[in-house]
């Protein structure tokens, strides 16, 4: 499924690039389930299980 880079970039208030903050990689795990499988786990997973909490470690 290849590799994810979420990449933050710090900029000053007019907008010139400090560089980057951070980095990170990750790889997704290849799963077969149905649609209501995947649904139940998306609610039923605890933040730091998901691929949002990237935003979070961010900051």
């Amino acid at each position: 499924m290849g590799l994810m880079l979420h990449a933050s970039l710090m900029v000053t208030q007019e907008g010139l690039p400090l560089g980057l903050s951070s980095l990170k990689c990750w790889s997704r795990v290849s799963r077969e389930e149905t649609p209501q499988e995947k649904q139940r786990r998306l609610y039923q997973s605890t933040m730091k299980e998901k691929e949002s909490i990237k935003w979070i470690e961010t900051l």
